[in-house]
């Protein structure tokens, strides 16, 4: 029976980080439509592939991280005042690895969907961009 709620679990886990990453790469999709005009003049002005990266990046972490923390607490609230007291009455202790596993899943596949997107956006022409405005 444990079994079959591992797997549950494991599964909802993996649907929901695939749903997230569509999410994510969306919206890192249309912001860097939305700044190509700004990252065409950067490019110009002699900017570096890294620090495009870099200048696009620093808000997706920091939402991600923010994300990450109020997520954590609202687990961690939920696993052991909920799961852990009234459906399962004996229970291992939950110590922080899970969490920080799913911190470097978390961050590992944030990294390679900005990762991504930005660094094919930062090698673009920068005449193109400036043209299409």
């Amino acid at each position: 029976m444990t079994q079959g709620f591992k797997l549950i679990a494991f599964f909802l886990a993996i649907v929901t980080l695939l749903l997230s990453a569509s999410g994510l790469f969306a919206q890192i999709a249309l912001n860097i439509d939305k700044r190509s005009k700004e990252i065409g003049m950067r490019k110009v002005l002699g900017a570096s592939v890294m620090q495009i990266i870099g200048l696009i990046n620093r808000e997706f972490i920091r939402i991600i991280m923010i994300a990450f923390v109020i997520g954590s607490a609202l687990g961690y609230l939920f696993i052991s005042k909920f799961i852990f007291q009234v459906i399962y009455k004996y229970h291992p202790d939950a110590g922080p690895e899970p969490y920080i596993a799913t911190l470097l899943i978390v961050i590992l596949s944030c990294i390679l969907i900005i990762g991504t997107k930005t660094l094919q956006a930062a090698r673009a022409n920068p005449i193109d961009r400036l043209r299409a405005e």
